[in-house]
């Protein structure tokens, strides 16, 4: 279980690779906001959220729910030190470091719907 009060995340997806770390700022409800920093392996997926930013910047919501998928499909984790990792969703990087997360509702975050 994850400890929701924390304000670093480590970000790493089913590929194992780290992507970096989330510096919460704020939160509303289950969305977790603030400034991302990436790690050593977030250059390979880097282009996935990059066009996701631009489908966002440049309004083309036709293409939102692919952009989306493509996230998705990483199946990023968040943790903290002396946690294992949690599914995360929604989660959103933008070029100038702004980024968030969703965590699963509690019963999602043991596995079960």
């Amino acid at each position: 279980m994850i400890d929701v009060t924390a304000t670093v995340f480590h970000l790493s997806d089913t590929a194992g690779r780290e992507l970096g770390t989330l510096a919460v700022e704020e939160v509303e409800g289950d969305c977790y906001m603030g400034t991302f920093t990436p790690g050593a392996d977030y250059p390979a997926v880097e282009p996935i959220f990059r066009h996701f930013a631009e489908v966002v910047e440049q309004q083309s919501f036709s293409y939102l729910d692919a952009a989306d998928a493509a996230i998705a499909r990483l199946g990023i984790t968040a943790r903290v030190p002396g946690a294992g990792p949690v599914p995360v969703n929604d989660v959103q990087i933008y070029p100038d470091g702004a980024a968030s997360f969703r965590l699963p509702a509690p019963a999602d975050r043991n596995g079960k719907s």
